[in-house]
């Protein structure tokens, strides 16, 4: 990995804040710096050598820094730069994991705008687990990064975000737009935990012990959920979520409907649309990680 000489505040030192300031201590940075609530969570890092300073608020110290990296709950994130915006370096990087972008990076622009270049980040890797403990450097490996500059956003400083990412692990880079990003995450991502929850809510769950295998396992893992993330990205979501709810009822409809009038021709035509699908998906997929 290349020297990367830059001073780095981390906000929010969980599972995807730990595990993106491990693998940026790889880079060599000058200074990385951690931001936590829980003290044991910032001396177990600083004691590992992961940050060089840990602390529950910003410090001066940390004033200099020329990337923060915001790592908590969108909510959260408006309020800590609202905090801070006035001791942030001029000119610094400000980027976030976050999952939602299209209102909350509206508000964050105006408090970022002629101050700092706010570039939206999102690492599209997690467990189920959300602490310090569980962070790992292989959790990030391979995975998809996405990043939604604003109109105003410095081509060099996405490039150097690009960078990083890539000699981080991360081996697709995606950069959209807010909105854009917004709607495919709630497809990929915020549906599959709503199918999750409302498989969980069949009284089955409680009696399938012995009877469950791969599928079972995979379209349910996401439903041991952290429900103070989740009810907020739902709720601020909840234009995008319903509308893709919808959809999946027509389909869910469309099958039910197939069944019903013992239509087999039809049932097999859909099966193999869908499996013609998640093959082509699954070979792109493969092209863009070779790449």
């Amino acid at each position: 990995m290349g020297d990367f000489k830059l001073k780095i505040t981390v906000v929010g030192m969980g599972l995807i804040g730990g595990s993106l300031a491990m693998a940026l201590r790889k880079l060599n940075p000058i200074k990385l710096y951690g931001i936590d609530i829980d003290e044991h969570v910032l001396e177990k890092a600083t004691s590992m050598g992961i940050i060089d300073k840990g602390s529950t608020t910003f410090t001066e110290e940390m004033e200099d820094s020329d990337i923060i990296l915001i790592s908590i709950y969108p909510r959260g994130e408006v309020e800590f730069l609202n905090k801070y915006i006035d001791r942030i370096k001029r000119g610094a990087i400000v980027t976030d994991t976050t999952g939602l972008k299209d209102g909350f990076q509206e508000e964050i622009v105006k408090i970022c705008s002629g101050m700092v270049d706010y570039i939206g980040g999102h690492p599209m890797v997690g467990k189920e687990t959300n602490s310090f403990e569980h962070a790992s450097l292989d959790m990030l490996k391979g995975g998809s990064y996405i990043l939604t500059p604003s109109s105003s956003s410095k081509v060099e400083n996405i490039m150097l975000l690009k960078s990083i990412a890539q000699e981080i692990g991360f081996t697709t880079i995606k950069v959209v737009d807010g909105n854009t990003h917004d709607k495919l995450i709630t497809y990929t991502s915020h549906l599959p935990h709503v199918v999750a929850v409302a498989m969980m809510e069949n009284d089955l769950a409680t009696m399938c012990d012995g009877f469950t295998g791969g599928s079972f396992r995979d379209i349910t893992r996401v439903a041991r959920i952290n429900e103070d993330l989740w009810s907020g990205l739902f709720m601020d979501n909840k234009g995008n979520l319903i509308k893709e709810i919808e959809k999946l009822q027509k389909n869910l409809e469309d099958i039910k409907s197939l069944l019903k009038n013992n239509d087999e021709e039809g049932l097999y035509k859909l099966l193999k649309k869908s499996r013609v699908r998640k093959e082509q998906q699954n070979e792109k997929n493969t092209s863009e990680a070779s790449l």
